[in-house]
């Protein structure tokens, strides 16, 4: 859901950058490629048919022109901030962070628990959404309860928290907050794995 988010947001002229922390820049890139254009990645090895190249091909191009930067190396709180005022200077409207339980805290909070580093790295990325009015994504890990793991700061300083659902009916986004509307909504959604795709 963040990439598809990001997609549509490129595909409007938007300037983004998508931090990864959990796949590499090649696999981010398949995955935008798969949503862009119906057609999973695979290599000429799984001898894709004529129109899957073709369709590959094709959505290899649209996303090539995209205004994406992705970085797959950088992983602490500080460099992010760093390269987003640098970026802000040449355009920059929102970020991806994949996720946020992998983002390292700055090592003034080393010393602080879990629960209090996560809760700081999503202040911060909050503060750098309203200083830099830019749209920042986070995806968050859940526990055994479908709670935000390891830190209830992450849904304090959010905006918007929505969940998807998986269930005997189907998938489902739920809108479990939101700042400026109705929360506790539901909308169905069909999810299309092979090509990263709602």
């Amino acid at each position: 859901a963040l990439l598809q988010t990001a997609l549509h947001g490129a595909i409007n002229a938007k300037n983004g950058v998508i931090f990864s922390m959990e796949m590499s820049a090649i696999q981010i890139i398949g995955r935008l490629v798969a949503s862009q254009s119906g057609w999973k990645c695979v290599s000429a090895y799984e001898k894709p048919s004529t129109p899957h190249f073709n369709g590959m091909k094709a959505g290899i191009a649209e996303i090539s022109v995209l205004p994406i930067t992705i970085h797959d190396q950088v992983s602490d709180i500080d460099a992010i901030e760093s390269i987003c005022r640098q970026q802000k200077r040449t355009g920059l409207d929102w970020i991806v962070v994949d996720y946020i339980q992998l983002c390292s805290p700055s090592e003034d909070n080393i010393t602080e628990n879990r629960e209090q580093q996560v809760s700081l790295i999503a202040r911060r990325l909050k503060l750098l959404a309203l200083h830099l009015n830019i749209c920042v994504l986070t995806a968050s890990q859940l526990n055994e309860k479908e709670q935000l793991r390891e830190s209830r700061g992450i849904g304090h300083h959010a905006d918007y928290v929505l969940r998807i659902t998986h269930g005997d009916e189907g998938q489902n986004i739920v809108i479990d907050k939101n700042r400026n509307g109705e929360r506790h909504v539901s909308a169905p959604v069909l999810m299309q794995g092979g090509i990263s795709r709602f």
